[in-house]
């Protein structure tokens, strides 16, 4: 089996491939990783091509965009090579067999309200995310903002994007608090967004809070620094764990084992208890 994610280094996939590979050994299967060296769809599909020609028995894979990777994954499943999504999804579900996710529109509203709580409801509001087309960070958008619009207190001032990267990220961050003497709070949508907001938030010198998705190296460090107040964290690794397991169960002819969709649920990291045996088994591993 193959897994190709968004990268082949960020901690959040490297995280999900271990899962991937625990279950693999215990199964007795084998479980190839593969990944571009950035978050990029144009280098990722050359990869999926690959593997399609070399015939493994089940894929998994993390799209880099939502409509781009139809045609490939679709490919796919024409050469008989059964598909799941992970994390990401495609817009066009017909080309998988099932998708294991954050439920990320809940994580986005989770991310309101644990900044509005943040604020004490009052104060204005910008979300950093990066461009649009990727299923999870647009989906985290959307909750955010229908939540955090039922605080009349707060005013959303809108997103600013970047190409996912923690200085592009940095840099739109700090022309937002430029532009905007009152913005006291900060929603990242993943990990580069996180370790940006947080970098700018330190040089600005203001008290900004920040809730961000995701919980790698940076992120935490931050978190315990007191520049990042709040982390969603997702179960990378039951992520490679599970659609290991599932994948299996499939090939040995249970049809049913992948279901169209699986929602994980998450972990809030706080300063005060990311070193907690309940959080800290989530944290996202470098290496």
């Amino acid at each position: 089996m193959t897994l190709i994610t968004g990268d082949n280094h960020d901690p959040f996939f490297v995280s999900m491939n271990a899962g991937a590979q625990a279950a693999a050994q215990e199964l007795g299967v084998t479980v190839d990783w593969q990944g571009p060296q950035q978050y990029d769809s144009t280098l990722q599909i050359p990869i999926v091509s690959a593997v399609a020609a070399a015939q493994p028995d089940f894929v998994f894979i993390s799209p880099t965009d939502g409509q781009a990777l139809i045609a490939p994954l679709k490919a796919l499943g024409e050469a008989g090579i059964p598909v799941m999504t992970l994390d990401s999804d495609v817009n066009d579900t017909s080309a998988r067999l099932g998708n294991i996710t954050s439920d990320n529109l809940l994580g986005g509203k989770q991310a309101a309200d644990a900044l509005a709580k943040l604020l004490g409801e009052k104060g204005e509001v910008a979300v950093l995310n990066e461009q649009p087309g990727v299923t999870t960070t647009d989906l985290r958008q959307q909750g955010f903002e229908q939540q955090i619009a039922t605080y009349p207190g707060i005013k959303y001032l809108g997103v600013g994007r970047d190409k996912d990267d923690v200085n592009g990220a940095a840099a739109t961050a700090s022309a937002l608090l430029a532009k905007n003497p009152d913005l006291n709070g900060f929603f990242a949508t993943d990990t580069a967004n996180g370790a940006g907001a947080a970098n700018a938030v330190q040089t600005s010198g203001r008290d900004v809070k920040v809730v961000a998705f995701d919980a790698e190296p940076e992120e935490v460090t931050a978190l315990k620094l007191g520049h990042i107040q709040t982390l969603i964290v997702q179960k990378a690794y039951d992520f490679g764990q599970l659609a290991v397991r599932n994948a299996v169960a499939y090939l040995n002819g249970d049809k049913l084992a992948i279901p169209p969709e699986i929602l994980e649920s998450y972990v809030i990291a706080t300063k005060e208890n990311v070193d907690s045996p309940e959080v800290k088994q989530y944290l996202y591993q470098a290496q």
